[in-house]
């Protein structure tokens, strides 16, 4: 007797987050941490923030724009993505 092989489906989807917050560890590297969240705005993430503690800055990603760049002191705003969230980063990551 043969055997009979069945082909296997699957459903792959590819969704993305609308917000995704990326923290640097002190084992990352900063520009491959970077590339990582340009590449989750190209798949579809509408907002994303990468902290970093070293720098004590976060870099904003949106699509279609520049990457901006916030001191702790100053206020993060979640945009139409987190509507109404804000937050200083300072008042949270004191050391």
């Amino acid at each position: 007797m043969g055997c009979v092989k069945q082909k296997r489906e699957t459903f792959v989807s590819h969704l993305a987050p609308d917000f995704v917050l990326g923290l640097v560890s002190d084992s990352d590297n900063l520009d491959t941490v970077k590339e990582k969240m340009g590449k989750w705005i190209t798949n579809g993430v509408r907002l994303a923030w990468l902290i970093s503690p070293d720098e004590k800055r976060t870099y904003i990603y949106r699509p279609d724009q520049p990457v901006a760049m916030k001191d702790f002191t100053e206020t993060l705003a979640g945009e139409d993505v987190l509507v109404g969230f804000e937050t200083v980063l300072a008042a949270i990551l004191e050391e």
